[in-house]
């Protein structure tokens, strides 16, 4: 009986020792999430944008995927979806794709896709997703396309 004892107690001491610690997982991309489909604003006939939250002080943006939908008047000429940094010139683009037309039957010319990304934005930057058309290629609407932006919030070690 003390034998047994003994032995108890050396197992219950093992499996004290051997309970995993609890830890915070910063880069769990479900923790905070972050993004969501708009229906963007169109400057001009063949540029439109949806522009996202400013991330937040102490916070990290990871982007993992952009994506867009649109029907336009042409079945010709691609499409082009862009994401920026804080503004929509050249240099701050940080990723770019080309997006061929289709005749999609009764909806007409189309063009779609869903890219996965890896683009990380720091406090105080501004996500931008951009969709373009080639001059004299027909032209888009906001009513007629959506933009998607995924990511997730993981904070900043102070």
């Amino acid at each position: 009986m003390l034998v047994s004892l003994a032995c108890l107690g050396a197992a219950s001491a093992a499996l004290a020792q051997t309970r995993p610690a609890l830890v915070r997982s910063v880069d769990e991309p479900a923790r905070v999430p972050y993004g969501g489909t708009m229906v963007p604003s169109c400057t001009f006939s063949n540029q439109c944008s949806a522009t996202y939250p400013t991330v937040p002080a102490g916070k990290r943006l990871r982007v993992t995927e952009i994506a867009a939908y649109v029907r336009s008047n042409t079945s010709s000429g691609s499409h082009l979806l862009a994401l920026h940094r804080n503004d929509m010139s050249g240099v701050n683009a940080v990723y770019l794709t080309m997006m061929p037309p289709m005749n999609a039957a009764y909806y007409g010319p189309v063009a779609s896709t869903t890219q996965a990304v890896d683009v990380i934005y720091e406090a105080g930057e501004v996500p931008i997703v951009e969709l373009g058309l080639g001059a004299g290629f027909g032209g888009i609407t906001g009513a007629n396309a959506r933009l998607t932006l995924t990511g997730y919030l993981v904070d900043v070690a102070p």
